[in-house]
Parts: C-alpha cells; structure tokens; sequence
C-alpha cells in the first residue's frame, strides 16, 4: 500500500509541474475533455491501438515478477478496447491508461474516461492472442462513482507492489467549501481471479490541493470589486509568474496585470506535509499587485465579446498532427478562470505546426490578449 500511495504522490506532483500548482477554485458547469475533431474514427482507433502496443511494449520494459519482456500488439489492445465497450467507430478517444507495472504477468490495467468526468478501470488477462476481462469497476465500492468532483484534481487509478489497484479521488468535506480537502484511497486486490475491495481509507488532502485553490483566491480578490470576466494565469519555468484579469468597470472592459511571489514551494520543506486547508489559507493570504494596463477599451471589449463565443471545454492532451497524445513540456502554459467553468490549462503552441493545441480557439484569443497586454501602466 505505502509503494502505490508513493506513486500516486509521485503522479501528483508531476501534476503540479504542469500545471504551475495552480487550481481554480470555482465552481464548474461542465466536467471532462471535449474529444479531438477525427474525420475518421476507424482509423484513429487503430493509430490509437497501435500507440498503446508501442508504450507498453517500449515504456513498461521487463515484467517485475516473471522478468520477461512484455511484447503487445495493436490487434491486442484492440482486444482489450471492445472488451472495455470502446468500439471501432467509437467517437472518442476513451483509453486514458494501458499499463502492466504492478501487475501479475500477462495482466492489464485499463483505464477508460465515461461522461462526466468519471473512470472505469479493468484487469484484462492476455495470451496467445486471447483476453478475458477479469475484473472492472466504476465505483469506488460504496456505489459512488469515480469521478471528478467540480474544481478537484481529476482521479488518480494505479497498480501496487503486489498488483493490488488503488483508486484515489478528491473532495470536499464541506460541499460549498473552498478547497477538495479530503482524499479517499480505495484498494482492491487480487483475489484468484478477480478483484475484491480490501480497504478504503478517507484522509486530509496535500498541501497542493489547497495551495493551488488559495493562490487562485488571492488573484480574484486582489483583482478588485469590478466584475472579473476571466483571469489567464502567465506560467513559465523561465520567468516569474503573473497573471492578466480582464474585467468590467464603471468606465468599460479593462486589463489587469497581477504579480506575486512564491516564497515556498508546497513540495518541499515545511508546506510539504501540511494539509490541503492550512495551505489554502497561507496561500489565500499571498500578496498581489495589480496594475492597470494601456490597452485601448475598444480592444479589451473586443477581447470580451470573443471569449463569450468560444467553447471553453479543452481537449485532454495536446495532440500530434494525426490526433494522437503526446507529452509536451516545453515552454509556458497558460491556466484560464472563467466564473462557473472549470479551469482549463493550455500550452503555448505558437510556432509549433506539429502539434494540436487542446482548444485552439482560446489559444488564439490568449495570444491576442498577450498581445494587448504591453508593460506601459496608468496606474497602480
């Protein structure tokens, strides 16, 4: 248990690598990633087959207890796909996960996204081209879904040291609080073969839970009392962060710029153990400057006008040119608040032919507010 618990931790903070630690905290209309525009979806699955076989073939190397190599092939995973309900001309892209570390050999853990922003995960055993589905769930084991509550980190689904699974989700103790500052782990491990729920422990959330909810807080409130339309936090592993609110005063559509220090990293040091509510509220009382730039009103309200048209759901990865996921980590990323939606990261993709932003409108409007937002300020 404490080995999947590290590499849960593990995954969590990769997370906040990405996405600058910083998570909104507002309430969302809309759970889940749109899916990627595939004129044919047959041949996507099939690309998409084929890249599961390459990264478990490739990414899982040698078996931990057999110690033999994994070899899969697309027509396997392909198996395993209409197994989980994912058909040839399925329109989405559903296969989160296919992975085998952790578990007995000849064995896959699958994870699958449903509507909503919930999970279902499976066990499938393979051989000689033939695969059996020996276990899947949708739920946690007390009838609750796994799935994504508004404004938390999404659900983390791994395999242990001795190939148990462990489903890990976040909430909120208080529905109408500010931060998802409860953590519940559900382990189920292999009982011949099947699966069966062993334990299911609720704790306080990580320090970054909170820290990224409280920063998000401080930005809003040092914004002021005019009505804040959106705020794009600025993130780069190059540059100190800021932050651009556009928002709507007395006197018409107006641009902030926000600054702030981070003195402590929620990953290391004392913050590191802290639970999520104290680091909100440390980091809820971070100080803010704002400053209003020179962008001319007829741009700001120009600015307003388009963000109101654009879906603000994203796409779950940046994608290759064949719609395929890829890891991409290089340069900033941009975090959009928008009252009532979820808060939705974007990588700056600009120069980059080879990739597919995961919301090409909104990262087109980000450019054009980058490009407003100059570093003359009236005033402070």
């Amino acid at each position: 248990m404490q080995s999947s618990l590290f590499k849960i931790r593990c995954t969590a903070a990769r997370l906040i690598f990405l996405n600058a630690i910083l998570l909104a905290p507002l309430s969302a209309h809309d759970i889940g990633s749109r899916q990627p525009e595939v004129s044919d979806w047959h041949l996507f699955h099939r690309n998409n087959d084929a890249h599961w076989a390459r990264w478990l073939t490739d990414k899982s190397g040698w078996d931990p207890v057999d110690h033999v190599k994994i070899e899969v092939s697309a027509s396997d995973v392909r198996r395993m796909r209409l197994l989980a309900g994912i058909g040839d001309d399925e329109p989405a892209d559903a296969i989160l996960k296919l992975d085998a570390m952790g578990m007995r050999h000849y064995e896959y853990l699958m994870v699958t996204a449903l509507p909503g922003g919930c999970l279902r995960a499976a066990i499938y055993r393979g051989g000689s081209g033939k695969f059996k589905e020996l276990w899947s769930s949708d739920v946690l084991g007390n009838e609750k879904g796994i799935c994504q509550q508004a404004g938390c980190p999404g659900s983390e689904i791994t395999a242990g040291k001795k190939h148990e699974i462990d489903i890990l989700t976040y909430s909120r103790s208080n529905p109408d609080g500010p931060v998802c500052d409860r953590t519940m782990i559900a382990t189920f491990e292999p009982k011949g073969d099947t699966f069966e729920l062993q334990d299911r422990q609720s704790r306080d959330s990580m320090c970054w839970v909170g820290y990224g909810a409280g920063l998000s807080a401080a930005l809003w409130k040092a914004a002021g009392p005019a009505e804040t339309i959106v705020i794009v936090k600025v993130l780069s592993a190059f540059s100190s962060p800021h932050a651009l609110a556009l928002q709507r005063s007395a006197t018409g559509m107006r641009v902030l710029r926000l600054r702030w220090h981070e003195e402590e990293s929620p990953l290391v040091g004392p913050l590191s153990t802290a639970t999520a509510s104290a680091c909100f509220a440390q980091a809820a009382s971070t100080t803010v400057s704002a400053a209003k730039l020179n962008v001319r009103r007829e741009t700001a309200e120009g600015l307003a006008g388009a963000l109101s048209k654009i879906d603000l759901r994203a796409d779950r990865c940046v994608r290759a040119v064949d719609g395929q996921c890829t890891m991409f980590l290089d340069g900033r990323n941009f975090l959009v608040e928008v009252p009532g939606h979820e808060a939705v990261t974007i990588f700056d993709l600009r120069g980059e032919h080879r990739y597919v932003s995961q919301n090409p409108d909104l990262a087109g409007w980000i450019s054009k507010l980058l490009d407003a937002a100059n570093d003359r300020v009236e005033s402070e």
